[in-house]
């Protein structure tokens, strides 16, 4: 749907409006399907594949953490498993 929307809108407003969801969310989602590659997402890209961590970027750009992730492909971490908020929430 959010693909669908960006096709005939070209506009992440629009499909944000839309769907109901956050700009970042349907951003993080296009940027997710190569459909919406910025000049930033592209630079963050860069820094990402030569092995920096996402707070070495903020520093390196001078934007915030939060700002970094929301130009990247979002990764949904394990629900289930030894995760710190797994381990978290079973009281470890």
């Amino acid at each position: 749907m959010i693909i669908d929307l960006w096709n005939r809108t070209q506009s992440i407003k629009a499909v944000a409006s839309e769907t109901g969801l956050s700009h970042s969310t349907v951003r993080r989602r296009l940027i997710a399907n190569d459909i919406y590659p910025s000049e930033r997402s592209i630079q963050i890209k860069e820094y990402i594949d030569q092995g920096y961590t996402v707070e070495q970027i903020s520093e390196k750009l001078k934007i915030s953490v939060r700002a970094v992730q929301g130009h990247i492909k979002y990764v949904k971490g394990p629900y289930t498993g030894d995760s710190a908020t797994s381990q978290w929430r079973k009281g470890k």
